[in-house]
């Protein structure tokens, strides 16, 4: 698995100095009103950290500042999506996701993230339909295997379960969530 720009080369859990330079610049940038320039990827990496850390009052206008400055990033609108869903407006973040895969249907996370509210919404076989398109254009298919296993999982489904389970862990024997 991809580890956090924001975490230390051992993992430990301790912020990397590039990481909390940018973060530091962004949120006075933010808390003074002040017009600043981030690179994409900064402001990805600091999205993220916000819904790692589970700062949701920070989330909403990090990603009002990224697509300010990136009006036509798919990653943001997705960012976006996931903000509404995680709100309960899924029927927003869904049409968000359509309109993203209408410019980018090769983009993984569209999927995972429309499997992911289907999934909340109750709505098992549209999650794993979506899970399974995102297997085409995942570049860590393990994880998405795991998704599946737990939608059949959820349904009681322990055969359909199990073997996609082992389909992650062929896919990378250390995946923890599919032993």
């Amino acid at each position: 698995m991809e580890q956090s720009t924001f975490m230390s080369e051992d993992g430990d859990g301790f912020y990397d100095s590039e990481f909390r330079e940018v973060l530091e610049k962004f949120e006075e940038c933010l808390n003074s009103d002040t017009p600043a320039f981030f690179e994409s990827d900064d402001l990805e990496d600091i999205i993220s950290y916000y819904f790692e850390t589970n700062q949701t009052e920070k989330i909403k206008p990090a990603i009002e500042f990224a697509l300010g400055q990136y009006p036509y990033s798919i990653a943001f609108k997705i960012k976006k999506a996931q903000s509404l869903a995680s709100h309960h407006k899924t029927q927003e973040a869904l049409l968000i996701l359509n309109g993203c895969e209408s410019v980018e249907p090769s983009n993984a996370d569209i999927y995972i993230t429309r499997a992911y509210i289907y999934s909340q919404m109750g709505l098992t076989e549209q999650a794993i339909e979506n899970y399974k398109v995102a297997l085409k254009y995942a570049e860590e298919p393990d994880e998405i295997y795991v998704a599946i296993g737990m939608e059949f999982l959820n349904q009681e489904n322990s055969d359909d379960a199990i073997f996609y389970f082992k389909k992650a862990l062929q896919e990378n024997y250390d995946n923890d969530l599919a032993l």
